[in-house]
């Protein structure tokens, strides 16, 4: 009797042993798929539809393959440890974004995305008056130069309850913001 048990526990384990190998070799093969078709596209793997989009998201903000994210501690980062590069460059020219902010003040901003160079008011509009508008600014240069700004304004009129887009290009006021935004750039050299 001790001997069948023997003989069965020996079998158990070079099953185990076998499905470890095995396992190791499917792993390793399907590493090699992940670098053919890259880790979301691999006909191997089964993703659910919720899972698939997170792989593809993640490789898309990772710039490739997803990111592994065991191990990943945001007080590291903000201590500043770990490998980043805690130097920071603006993508665009500072005093051309203060000299627009400071020109939209009496109004209120909706977005003022610094990274992007991108501001945009909230609706302005006149008590009992029928339309409205809003600003968007572009900055597009890190360097000072005229062309490195622009401006836009989009207005709307109330018909029936409904504010409907005008469709008009403001050209000429967009260009007056835009000089006048240039010209407080003095205040802020």
């Amino acid at each position: 009797m001790n001997k069948n048990l023997s003989i069965l526990i020996l079998t158990a384990l070079s099953f185990i042993f076998t499905a470890c190998s095995v396992e190791r070799n499917l792993d390793k093969n399907l590493s090699k798929l992940d670098e053919l078709y890259g880790t979301c596209d691999n006909p191997h793997r089964r993703f659910t539809e919720a899972q698939l989009k997170v792989c593809r998201d993640r490789e898309r903000a990772s710039g490739g393959e997803p990111i592994d994210l065991e191990g990943f501690n945001v007080s590291e980062l903000i201590r500043g440890g770990g490998s980043s590069n805690n130097s920071y460059e603006p993508t665009i020219n500072p005093i051309l974004w203060k000299s627009a902010i400071d020109k939209l003040d009496a109004y209120s901003l909706k977005i003022a995305d610094f990274n992007g160079g991108y501001i945009e008011t909230d609706w302005i509009s006149e008590k009992q008056t029928d339309k409205r508008c809003l600003i968007k600014i572009q900055i597009t240069s890190k360097e000072l130069i005229t062309s490195g700004i622009n401006s836009q304004l989009i207005c709307q009129n109330l018909l029936d309850d409904t504010w409907i887009n005008d469709n008009l290009t403001y050209s000429e006021e967009s260009k007056r913001l835009t000089l006048s935004i240039l010209e407080n750039t003095k205040n802020f050299q």
